[in-house]
């Protein structure tokens, strides 16, 4: 058996080759959760990166959705590309 790190595989024992468990990281644990909210500190116009604060840290984030996302907005967290979070707004959320 081995476990994938990095893109390098570590053997750890003698087991079926085709048993593979796939080391994931703390965030991608977070992200299992579907209710991952963040808050957007920079804008995020379409297509384009802004900037939320999830979980207690401040991310590069993406909404792949033709929207833009005002400060303060809360987003859904709905997926990573690399160190990029890919969020989607909210709906029903009343102006400030």
């Amino acid at each position: 058996m081995k476990i994938s790190l990095f893109s390098k595989s570590v053997p750890i024992g003698n087991f079926s080759s085709s048993t593979h468990i796939a080391a994931n990281s703390a965030l991608d644990d977070l992200l299992d959760d579907l209710e991952s909210v963040a808050i957007v500190s920079n804008d995020i116009a379409p297509f384009q990166s802004g900037r939320v604060y999830f979980q207690a840290s401040w991310w590069t984030a993406v909404c792949p959705q033709n929207v833009q996302i005002s400060v303060g907005k809360t987003v859904r967290v709905i997926g990573r590309r690399n160190i990029t979070l890919l969020v989607e707004p909210i709906l029903n959320q009343q102006r400030q």
